[in-house]
């Protein structure tokens, strides 16, 4: 989740929040990770950029094979996006993956 809030444009899409939000009558919010995992890919309008984002976040969340490949569609920034999920996954907080200023 911390990866679709650091990217933004995704989780600002009504698509998203449809198919990974779950807002419960009692105000309880929960991600619905395996509705998500089912259903992003017939969404109709992602780029490929889009695909290849979604497909390594999912395959982070749910480990899966997924081909390395899709990083070459990625732009630096969803890149260094990834790179950080890998690593909190992995417990390693220390990996600093993005430009530096």
């Amino acid at each position: 989740m911390a990866a679709f809030i650091e990217e933004e444009e995704l989780l600002a899409s009504d698509w998203v929040r449809d198919l990974l939000v779950d807002e419960h009558d009692d105000g309880v919010v929960l991600c619905d990770w395996l509705e998500f995992e089912a259903r992003y890919t017939r969404v109709p309008g992602l780029t490929p950029a889009d695909m290849a984002f979604l497909a390594l976040i999912v395959a982070i969340r749910f480990p899966c094979t997924v081909s390395l490949w899709n990083l070459e569609k990625l732009d630096a920034r969803r890149a260094g996006i990834v790179l950080r999920a890998l690593a909190a996954v992995a417990g390693v907080d220390t990996i600093a993956a993005g430009a530096r200023s």
